[in-house]
């Protein structure tokens, strides 16, 4: 489903409509692995969405349209976290990060495993790696949507990755 671009800035709501169905389920992953509750993180979703329509004429297409959703998105929720002081909830939805450091667990072990671990990592490496794995963005994209060099990104997902399988170790070996 492709948007067009220009309809969408001339406020078709039918545009808005596709722009909505595509991106409600990724702009709501970026920002769980930010606030990490559900409720809120619906409801910061909806305010990104939202300011995408509002903001949609000033998008001046230097960028992919997706990478100026995502940042809309990351920055809403760093926002939303530094100002509010709210205790956050476990991860509840699942991911698909395919990352296989432990031969003997089952798969379905392994991502529940990988969720609750990702959870505590810090956010910055745990954004870098939902956006690289699960929503299959480039460093150059991740590396706008976060306001970082891509040397930095490339760090944070080797840095999260190594984090997540020590984690995971230290699970399989009970420590």
């Amino acid at each position: 489903m492709e948007i067009d671009l220009k309809k969408l800035k001339k406020r078709d709501i039918k545009e808005f409509e596709k722009l909505f169905n595509i991106y409600i389920n990724r702009v709501y992953s970026v920002v769980y692995r930010i606030i990490k509750d559900h409720h809120y993180s619906e409801d910061i979703t909806m305010i990104v969405l939202n300011k995408v329509w509002e903001n949609i004429i000033f998008f001046r297409e230097e960028s992919k349209l997706s990478t100026w959703i995502y940042r809309i998105a990351y920055n809403t929720a760093l926002e939303f976290k530094r100002s509010e002081k709210i205790e956050f909830s476990d991860l509840n939805e699942d991911i698909k990060v395919e990352y296989n450091p432990v031969e003997k667990m089952d798969y379905e072990e392994k991502i529940n495993i990988i969720k609750r671990e990702l959870q505590k990592i810090p956010e910055k490496y745990s954004v870098a790696i939902t956006l690289h794995y699960i929503d299959d963005m480039s460093y150059n994209d991740i590396s706008e949507i976060m306001g970082i060099d891509i040397s930095d990104v490339k760090n944070y997902i080797h840095r999260g990755k190594d984090m997540l399988k020590k984690a995971i170790e230290r699970r399989k070996n009970g420590i």
